[in-house]
Formats: C-alpha cells, sequence, structure tokens
C-alpha cells in the first residue's frame, strides 16, 4: 500500500530527528551503552529484510531450473557465500573494500530504484553517490570507533589523518549537484527533488549528532530495511496477490532466530580473537555473508521492470 510505505517513510524521518536532536542535547553518559542497543536493532529489526530471499530467488528461478527450487537456492546462497567467506579469509582488506562498495550500491539502488533514469551509468552513478555518503560520512565523521571496527574484521590499522573532512564535503557536495543535474534533466521532479534533499540532509544530521552504530542501525532498519520490505512483497504481489505484510511477519519471525543462533555460534569462534574494544566485528562480518547473495538477488528484482511500471500499485495489508 503506498500509504503503507508514505506511513514507514514519515514515521523514519521523525524518528531520524529525534533520535539526532537526542545525540545531540543528551549526555554522552546517557548514550553509554549504544553499541549493544544499535546491534540489538539491527538484528531485530534489519536482518529479517532478507527473509523474502528464498521466494523472490523461487520466482525468478521457477523458468530456469527444474529441481527443487530449496536446494537450488541452498547451492546458489551456499556458493557465494562461501566463496566470499573464503576471500575473507585469504584477503580480508579485498573483501571488506568489497563489502562496502556492495552496500553502498545496494543501498543507494533501493532508494532510488522507482525513478526512470535515462541510462544505466545515470542509475549507476546516482546510487553509488547516494551509498557511498550514508556508509562512508559516518564512519569517517566517527574514526575512533569505525577504525577499531575496521581492525576486528580485518586486522589492519587505517589512518587517514586530514583526509576525512575533504573526503565528506566532496560526498555531500557531488551528491546536491547529483540532485540538482537530475531536476535539471527532468529526470525527477521538483516535489522529488525537494524529498531527495531533506531525507539527504535529515540522514546527514543524523550521522552528525550520533554515535557510528546508532546511526547506521537508524539508517540500515527505518529507512532501508523497512522500505525494501514493502518493495519486495509489491514484488511478489505481482504473481501472488495473496501476499501480505502478516505473512512476511510469520516467515520472518523464525528466520530471525535462525540469524540469533548462527551469529551466537560466530561469536563463539571469533568473537575474543576479533574483540578490539566495541566486539562488533563478527556482527559486520556476519551481515556481510549474507549480504552479498542478498544484494545480488535484490538487484535482479529492482533490475525487473515489473517493479518500475507497477511500483505505485497498492500493498494488501490484509486482517
Amino acid at each position: 500500500m503506498i500509504q503503507l510505505k508514505h506511513t514507514f517513510n514519515e514515521f523514519a524521518k521523525v524518528l531520524t530527528v529525534i533520535v539526532a536532536l537526542g545525540g545531540l542535547l543528551l549526555p554522552q553518559s546517557i548514550i553509554g551503552n549504544h553499541v549493544f542497543l544499535a546491534g540489538v536493532i539491527i538484528l531485530l529489526f534489519g536482518i529479517p529484510h532478507g527473509a523474502l530471499d528464498f521466494i523472490i530467488f523461487q520466482r525468478f528461478s521457477s523458468a530456469t531450473f527444474t529441481a527443487d527450487p530449496r536446494l537450488v537456492f541452498g547451492f546458489f546462497y551456499g556458493l557465494i557465500s562461501g566463496i566470499y567467506v573464503l576471500i575473507w579469509w585469504i584477503q580480508p582488506l579485498l573483501a571488506f573494500a568489497l563489502f562496502l562498495m556492495m552496500s553502498a550500491y545496494h543501498f543507494g539502488q533501493s532508494n532510488w530504484h522507482d525513478v526512470g533514469f535515462r541510462t544505466r551509468t545515470d542509475r549507476w552513478i546516482t546510487s553509488i553517490l547516494w551509498g557511498c555518503s550514508v556508509i562512508f560520512v559516518p564512519v569517517l565523521l566517527h574514526w575512533s570507533e569505525a577504525s577499531i571496527i575496521i581492525y576486528e574484521v580485518t586486522g589492519h590499522e587505517i589512518t587517514l589523518k586530514s583526509m576525512r573532512s575533504p573526503i565528506i564535503f566532496l560526498l555531500i557536495s557531488l551528491n546536491l549537484a547529483n540532485f540538482g543535474r537530475l531536476s535539471e534533466q527532468e529526470v525527477i521532479h521538483d516535489r522529488r527533488f525537494q524529498k531527495e534533499v531533506f531525507n539527504f540532509f535529515t540522514l546527514m544530521a543524523l550521522f552528525f549528532c550520533t554515535p557510528l552504530m546508532i546511526g547506521f542501525a537508524i539508517y540500515f532498519v527505518f529507512w532501508h530495511s523497512l522500505d525494501s520490505t514493502i518493495d519486495q512483497i509489491r514484488f511478489l504481489q505481482q504473481s501472488d496477490g495473496s501476499y501480505t505484510f502478516q505473512k512476511y511477519l510469520l516467515m520472518a519471525i523464525p528466520l530471525t532466530l535462525v540469524a540469533f543462533v548462527l551469529l551466537g555460534v560466530a561469536y563463539y569462534w571469533l568473537g575474543a580473537k576479533m574483540n578490539q574494544g566495541l566486539n562488533v566485528g563478527v556482527l559486520f562480518l556476519f551481515i556481510s555473508v549474507i549480504t552479498v547473495p542478498h544484494t545480488i538477488l535484490m538487484d535482479r528484482l529492482y533490475q525487473h521492470d515489473e517493479i518500475i511500471t507497477n511500483f505505485h500499485k497498492p500493498i494488501q495489508i490484509k486482517p
């Protein structure tokens, strides 16, 4: 339902403003346990947005494979995740860089997928610029916190010294310039231009005013995950009108529990080795491994013509 998507979007904006003001006005001691809180938010509300991956995969593969779709899906996810884990094992810096770039494109693509870009290059540039901003701006702003996590997952210390502020300024400037270019070329209308500028500055305010993990958790859950989930449900309703938001929630609960178990196992084996003070390296390693196949699948979904042409069809919420 368009109204549901609109409600979620407005809720995300209001929550973001409240959290940003809280980060600006409240003493640091009150937000002291923010890493644990952010981790719980990401696991409970962010990870489940991949709960529909199997059904989406089944939709795309039904005309290609004759074998049991569960086996094909398991092989697909297992192979890609296994290759990526191997890259982490052999070359962690490369794996980390791949994770950041794939995530940047995925975040940007999910925000701009409904825009009718004139060329694929325009779509790619806009997605990358936007995604890089929501990843690298908070990381660079809170480098002391981010560098610990990077060391936890890669084993390498990275120093940027005086480069951080110019990169932040460049990313913000390039995005604003790109918004203006898209508006001038009438790729987006005035109302969409105003919306994107407002959303962008709201997120930047969040990142400037809150610790790294809190800002990322708010963005990942309330700006990306919920929005992406509605897009996935809308896509599935094109072939199955009975698919509802409630059905998604029922599917997400057991998968979330499985994610908790797998993450617990990962912490058991790797937690002590990767703990350099924040002990969230294992969480990001876990997220990266499940993100890669999800990103590939969502890229295909967003490139599908139906997700654009039917973007304004309502999503059904049945009791």
